[in-house]
């Protein structure tokens, strides 16, 4: 009798980090397309692009995995030195605040490879002024690493050390930000890909005014890239649903037009920087099995008391069948047939048991 540690198939994803997925991702038709596309995207200084998908298509999950294995692929495939950061973030203030406390926080690793760069360096660089102050103290002290990732709203005085700029003023942030990629370039990295998950829930956090001002902000900060030197060629990929992507491309209206409302000048002026839009692609039927047959596989590797009950290929295909390529919903439905037959002792989940599940649970479509 084979057992499990848990059902084979629970949650796919969460948030966005690097343990996300882990030891369960695989590559996809749709995750080799958009490693691609991040590879060919970093010929240029600077690119800012939105990255679309379905609710539960498997974004964070493929975001996820790129943090995680894209620095060693990425560099593989273009022979540059590469760093990913991935993170969502909610402002409840000034977006920029929200967007460069994230990104800090995330970014924990880059901290500690630009810190090995720079011992193993002989040269200390030329001092760039008050920003770069921030960024060499904040590499080596955790207190003011922490106000860069908003652990505190203001850096910390020490006696015989220059007054540091304040960092509720947005210049300051935006400067701090642009001196962090000019020491990452320093110690070698050519390349850097900022990975911004769940979009969606950002402008929907903000409201329409709040996504004027957001808007404002990703403008400035592509400008203040594309005019920076000396920084890594960075592209800011944003992922969220059609609706969000909607929302800064409106579709043309079916109707009679009644009322005519001129596009806000900062969501347009975003627009025109924007490169064009990649969609996470389809979840293919051949990832559907190699999915449940990675899952299943996982699930079986330990010990447990439960006992294994094993799917036929067809309950399976069923499930993909039913999930419109959708990879949450394929999840769900092998986790529902799964519950079922834990349920009621069954010995294997056949097609016919599978489609009853579905339609008890009102998946079936």
């Amino acid at each position: 009798m084979q057992a499990l540690t848990r059902p084979p198939f629970g949650r796919l994803a969460g948030k966005i980090s690097v343990h996300t997925g882990e030891g369960e991702f695989f590559e996809t038709v749709a995750s080799g397309k958009l490693l691609r596309a991040i590879a060919e995207r970093s010929t240029k200084p600077v690119s800012l692009w939105l990255l679309g998908g379905t609710l539960g298509s498997g974004k964070t999950w493929t975001l996820s995995w790129l943090v995680r294995e894209g620095p060693a692929l990425l560099s593989n495939t273009t022979r540059e030195r590469w760093a990913l950061s991935g993170f969502y973030f909610l402002p409840r203030g000034p977006p920029d605040r929200a967007f460069f406390e994230a990104f800090f926080a995330a970014s924990s690793d880059i901290r500690t490879s630009i810190l090995e760069g720079l011992r193993s360096r002989p040269v200390v660089p030329v001092s760039r002024g008050p920003y770069a102050n921030v960024v060499r103290s904040a590499l080596s002290s955790s207190k003011i690493w922490g106000v860069l990732c908003g652990q505190s709203s203001n850096f910390p005085k020490k006696r015989g050390r220059p007054a540091l700029p304040s960092w509720l003023n947005p210049v300051t942030r935006m400067g701090v930000f642009i001196e962090f990629l000019r020491t990452m370039k320093d110690v070698g990295f050519s390349r850097l890909a900022i990975l911004v998950d769940e979009f969606e829930a950002t402008v929907a956090t903000l409201g329409t005014k709040g996504v004027a001002t957001l808007s404002h902000f990703l403008r400035q900060l592509h400008d203040e890239m594309e005019s920076t030197s000396g920084i890594p060629h960075t592209q800011v990929v944003l992922a969220g649903t059609r609706e969000v992507i909607n929302t800064l491309y409106p579709p043309p209206s079916e109707g009679p037009v009644v009322r005519v409302t001129p596009p806000s000048v900062l969501v347009q002026a975003l627009r025109d920087r924007l490169a064009p839009t990649h969609y996470l692609g389809e979840f293919t039927k051949k990832d559907a099995l190699a999915l449940a047959d990675l899952r299943i596989g996982v699930a079986r590797a330990t010990r447990t008391s439960q006992r294994y009950i094993p799917y036929e290929e067809q309950a399976i295909v069923l499930a993909y069948e039913n999930s419109v390529g959708n990879v949450r919903n394929f999840v769900t439905s092998l986790e529902s047939m799964y519950d079922e037959a834990l349920s009621v002792d069954l010995e294997l989940i056949t097609a016919e048991f599978a489609r009853k599940v579905l339609r008890k649970r009102g998946l079936l479509r």
